[in-house]
């Protein structure tokens, strides 16, 4: 069998946790968390809790284990009484708007979002993840709108390069979108989903050597060969539909 990562000082007390303070619960959850230890994580932290029950830092990271483990009803219960003790912070609205988000909540979210980013105007990652919930809802303009703001803030960013791209391919900017993906691809040419949101765009313009090309980049990084044919059949079929009426118009 494998063993596990030591866990620094903390990985010589196993994973008793009755001798531990409040405090170094919390340590070694963030340390779990930091590992991708999310079970591990939320016992530590709830032990913590244990101890001290309103504690809206540690309630506020174990939303995010929560969150992580797709228990999102939990996430959001924790991240409600983060607030309730703190409501001035405006990274637990950002928690929380992200898990109501992923439950499909986006009207939540996004209401989420516009408090984080009245306590703190131009948050990136508030902007970022407000224009993901638009994006999710349909919004696509207003989603536009705030990764836009976000590469004013911070331009070298790669991800809200791509987070726009997917705003203008659903709006149909496909040539837009690629603009972006360019920027995203020329960061980190290892970005398997870059390129394969690049080759549904391209396949959306009728470009297909290049879709074929970014495809097939796509699975040589470890995207699923069989889900990225089925997505560029189906855009490819869009693109000849809109094709055929344009001809009968």
């Amino acid at each position: 069998m494998g063993h596990h990562r030591p866990m620094g000082l903390f990985g010589l007390f196993g994973d008793g946790r009755d001798g531990l303070s409040a405090l170094d619960l919390r340590a070694r959850g963030r340390e779990r968390m930091d590992t991708g230890d999310w079970k591990g994580a939320t016992g530590d932290l709830t032990a913590a809790l244990q101890k001290e029950p309103d504690d809206a830092e540690t309630l506020h990271l174990r939303g995010i284990t929560f969150h992580m483990r797709g228990r999102d009803r939990e996430a959001i219960a924790d991240f409600d009484r983060a607030i309730e003790l703190r409501p001035r912070q405006a990274e637990f609205y950002i928690s929380r708007g992200c898990a109501h988000d992923d439950r499909r909540a986006h009207d939540d979210a996004v209401r989420d979002f516009d408090e984080a980013l009245r306590l703190e105007p131009d948050e990136p990652r508030a902007l970022n993840s407000r224009g993901i919930a638009h994006l999710n809802r349909g919004d696509f303009h207003r989603a536009a709108d705030d990764f836009d703001a976000c590469i004013r803030l911070e331009p070298d960013e790669p991800w809200s390069y791509f987070s726009r791209a997917m705003a203008y391919d659903q709006a149909h900017k496909f040539r837009l979108a690629i603009a972006d993906l360019d920027f995203v691809i020329e960061k980190d040419h290892r970005t398997a989903e870059a390129h394969f949101q690049r080759a549904l765009a391209y396949a959306a313009l009728g470009d297909e050597e290049r879709s074929s090309e970014d495809a097939a980049e796509a699975v040589r990084l470890g995207l699923d060969e069989a889900s990225v044919s089925r997505h560029l059949s189906y855009r490819k079929k869009r693109h000849e539909e809109a094709d055929a009426d344009d001809g009968r118009g």
